[in-house]
C-alpha cells in the first residue's frame, strides 16, 4: 500500500495494510498468528508477536520485524506514525534488561507491595486499557480478568500464569500511581466494582484532582 494511502491515525486504520510500516507481506504474517484487524494489535506485546511468528516460520526473523511490530502496536495505541527504526533503540534497551521489574503497590493499608516483571506489567496494563469501552456504562471489575484474557495470546497467558492475579495486581498499582480514581456506588459491602471509561465521572465524583485517560470506580476492593 502506498504511503499516501496509509492511515494518519489509529482511528483511520481499517485493514492491517493501512498501518504505517506494514506491507502486504507483514500483514499476511500477522494474520497467520491471529491478528486479523488493526484493533487486534491494541494491548499486545510486540515481543510475543515476534516470537509467535518465529515459531510459525521455524526461523529466527530479522530483529527489524520486531521493531516494525513495535511501531504498529504503538501506532494503534495512539502514537504518531513513525518509521520502524525509531523503535530500534527501545527494543535494544528492553533486550538488555530482560529481568527489569515493577513495584506494584496496593491502596489497602498494611498490604505488601508486589514485584512483577516489567513485560508482564506492560502487557496487562495495556490489555486493561484496551478492554474498557470508550463510551457507555463501563464493565464490572469481576469481568475484567476475562476481558484481559481475550486480549492476551495463548502463548502470553502461559508465560504470564494467573491472568486474574495479574489483572488485580496491575489494576491496584495503577490506582496508587494516580492513573485512575474511585467512586462508591451504593452500599460498600454489596455494590459491585465498576470499571468506567473516560469522562464517565465528574470532578466532584472523585477523591483526586486528576482527570486521567481512564477512570476506575470501585465500591469495594477484593481481599
Amino acid at each position: 500500500m502506498r504511503s499516501s494511502l496509509k492511515a494518519k491515525n489509529a482511528g483511520a486504520a481499517f485493514v492491517l495494510e493501512s498501518i504505517p510500516n506494514i506491507g502486504a507481506s507483514l500483514a499476511n504474517d500477522l494474520r497467520s498468528i491471529g491478528i486479523n484487524c488493526p484493533r487486534d494489535l491494541i494491548g499486545r506485546d510486540p515481543q510475543s508477536l515476534y516470537q509467535a511468528l518465529c515459531a510459525r516460520t521455524a526461523s529466527r526473523l530479522d530483529p527489524c520485524v520486531l521493531d516494525t511490530f513495535i511501531s504498529a502496536v504503538r501506532f494503534m495505541e495512539g502514537a504518531p506514525a513513525r518509521p520502524w527504526w525509531y523503535y530500534t533503540p527501545q527494543r535494544k534497551k528492553r533486550l538488555m534488561k530482560p529481568n527489569e521489574q515493577v513495584i506494584c503497590e496496593t491502596p489497602t493499608p498494611g498490604k505488601t507491595a508486589k514485584r512483577i516483571d516489567r513485560w508482564k506489567y506492560e502487557l496487562v496494563r495495556k490489555a486493561i486499557l484496551a478492554s474498557l469501552p470508550r463510551r457507555g456504562e463501563g464493565v464490572l471489575f469481576r469481568d475484567l480478568p476475562s476481558l484481559v484474557e481475550q486480549r492476551v495470546s495463548r502463548t502470553d497467558q502461559e508465560r504470564l500464569g494467573s491472568v486474574n492475579w495479574y489483572t488485580t495486581t496491575v489494576k491496584l498499582a495503577l490506582e496508587v500511581k494516580g492513573d485512575h480514581a474511585r467512586k462508591r456506588r451504593g452500599a460498600a459491602t454489596v455494590a459491585p466494582e465498576i470499571v468506567l471509561p473516560s469522562g464517565s465521572l465528574s470532578r466532584t465524583d472523585c477523591d483526586g484532582d486528576r482527570r486521567p485517560d481512564w477512570w476506575f470506580a470501585c465500591a469495594k476492593y477484593p481481599g
